[in-house]
């Protein structure tokens, strides 16, 4: 239960890739509020392949693979209630 929370730059679209890792993971995007933009699979035997956010997102969360299914959380959930304070933590 344990993930990687990346706090992105407003209004940019950024790209994540699997270039160096060795274990799939899964990658959604949240919008300020902390709803769930788009969730992607990344696959390390394709380390190139661009994941992007459908829109310009304020967070990415990486988990191991599988992770979001297993939980039942899917597009358009709320991940959490305190996404918006880190927003202004700039």
């Amino acid at each position: 239960n344990e993930g990687m929370l990346f706090v992105l730059p407003d209004g940019e679209s950024i790209a994540f890739h699997m270039n160096g890792m060795s274990i799939p993971l899964t990658i959604a995007f949240l919008d300020t509020n902390g709803f769930i933009l788009g969730i992607e699979e990344m696959n390390p035997s394709k380390p190139n392949r661009r994941h992007r956010a459908p829109r310009d997102a304020r967070f990415a969360l990486e988990t191991r693979r599988d992770w979001f299914r297993e939980h039942k959380v899917k597009k358009g959930d709320l991940v959490g209630p305190k996404f918006s304070s880190l927003s202004r933590t700039r």
